[in-house]
């Protein structure tokens, strides 16, 4: 591969489509398990501040949505990360709140929690403080009630960097 397209978005599109899923095949295919995996690149390569491979993900992702008929809630919260590191903060926090809304009558603890935990990181570095100490506030509470010790040290994190 050629230096020019080393870490471009060919790149990842090439990763994403070769790669091996992680989960056994079960009756939604093997596409749910490269889904999880390609939300999990997201994630890394916003926070890496790799904007164009972080879109291209993003694109796939939704790809993989439509082919295996996955819920949008399921990745929710990279879909954010794309939308917010693109400006629409607002609109990133609004797909949070509706998946939370979703998940929580479910009992599906574990995608709350996380998209709690991304409300309350973007709202510590694009919203108002009173709004971030409120969604940290209640990452910990829920946190702390199902005996999530890392989500928990996670807010404590995140109220240090509002001090």
């Amino acid at each position: 591969m050629s230096d020019r397209r080393k870490g471009s978005g060919l790149e990842i599109e090439s990763t994403i489509t070769n790669s091996e899923p992680f989960a056994p095949a079960g009756p939604r295919r093997d596409d749910i398990a490269v889904g999880s995996v390609v939300a999990e690149l997201i994630r890394i390569l916003v926070r890496a501040g790799r904007m164009d491979d972080a879109v291209v993900a993003a694109t796939r992702e939704n790809e993989l949505l439509r082919q295996t008929g996955a819920a949008q809630t399921s990745v929710v919260g990279s879909q954010a990360l794309v939308k917010a590191a693109q400006g629409d903060v607002a609109g990133a926090l609004g797909n949070l709140r509706v998946a939370i809304a979703d998940n929580d009558p479910k009992g599906d603890v574990d995608a709350a929690l996380d998209q709690r935990q991304l409300v309350a990181e973007l709202l510590v570095r694009h919203g108002p403080r009173d709004a971030a100490r409120r969604a940290i506030a209640t990452l910990q509470r829920e946190a702390a009630a199902h005996g999530y010790g890392q989500a928990t040290r996670d807010a404590a994190a995140l109220e240090r960097q509002l001090n």
